[in-house]
């Protein structure tokens, strides 16, 4: 059966139509008859037909007007020009207008009507079954766009802080040295560690894991959004604060410091005469370096150095 391949067939000859129409049903298709061209785009507008039938000379619209109206509206549906006078030029413009064939009306071509249409319906089925596998792979496209997406920014963040990680947060810097660079502005890079002085015992690494956990989100709530805040590695942090001299950089440290100490954090000895350890330590976009690498050098010499200073007062 062919129920599912519904054609509009227009010609305004009755004669004619309820000819194609029989012979047409005979095969199991679903025709809807139209006697103009006017009625039957009409009818287009506000139903679906996979394919049509029209006659080439009528009154009012001709078959080549509803031809490019219907392609206009619909391109998959296929269109079938018939006519009883036939020319070279009309046949041009059929075609060239998107028609699936282009046939004479005589008694046996219209019996063989029906092996035009079966073969113009494979074309739009075909044609559709295309479409939507098209639809099917630019969704799955999207999808995926949109997983890979998520997979990359999770990439960019610290599992246990949330956190930019150590990867992102180079890359951000490299960015950060082009802008200053073209801008001719300064920034700073602040880096710190907080440790634990001495980690002997499981419970210990978990509170001082817990610990660092409030003390990153606290400081991320309080910097601005302009800043970013990244885990360098286990215990050290890094901040880089855009447009920022060495004196607004210092402020910074110095608010991480009093964040660190104050009621709103748990309680825990911070300090040489404790066991929570806090250095931090500024470098400076362009004096204390030109380029990312540098300025991570710079500071984490300069930690290095006041950490082995903080250990030798401790020692006396």
């Amino acid at each position: 059966m062919n129920s599912d391949m519904r054609i509009l067939l227009v010609d305004d000859e009755k004669e004619i139509r309820e000819a194609i129409s029989h012979i047409l049903r005979e095969k199991g298709y679903d025709v809807t008859e139209c006697e103009s061209g006017s009625d039957a785009l009409a009818l287009f507008k506000t139903d679906r037909f996979p394919l049509v039938i029209s006659d080439l000379i009528m009154n009012g619209m001709s078959g080549i007007e509803l031809l490019a109206k219907v392609k206009q509206l619909q391109p998959a549906t296929e269109v079938i020009i018939i006519t009883g006078y036939a020319s070279a030029e009309t046949a041009v413009a059929a075609l060239r207008n998107g028609a699936y064939d282009y046939i004479m009306k005589s008694y046996d071509n219209l019996f063989l009507l029906p092996d035009v249409v079966r073969r113009a319906g494979e074309k739009y089925h075909c044609a559709e079954e295309q479409q939507m596998l098209l639809k099917s792979l630019i969704t799955m496209n999207t999808t995926l766009e949109r997983t890979q997406s998520k997979f990359k920014d999770a990439a960019a963040f610290d599992e246990l802080t949330g956190l930019y990680n150590s990867r992102h947060f180079q890359e951000v810097l490299e960015g950060e040295v082009g802008r200053s660079v073209y801008y001719k502005r300064k920034f700073s890079l602040v880096f710190f560690t907080i440790d634990r002085i001495a980690r002997n015992t499981e419970p210990e690494r978990m509170e001082l894991t817990q610990f660092v956990c409030d003390v990153t989100w606290a400081i991320k709530r309080r910097i601005r959004r302009s800043d970013i805040f990244a885990r360098y590695d286990e215990n050290m942090f890094a901040i880089i604060l855009p447009e920022t001299a060495r004196d607004g950089a210092q402020i910074v440290v110095d608010n991480i410091n009093q964040l660190m100490t104050s009621d709103s954090m748990p309680s825990m000895k911070i300090g040489p005469s404790g066991d929570i350890e806090f250095i931090a330590e500024t470098a400076v976009f362009p004096e204390d370096g030109v380029d990312g690498a540098a300025l991570i050098r710079h500071a984490l010499e300069a930690l290095k150095a006041k950490k082995e200073l903080d250990g030798t007062r401790q020692q006396k």
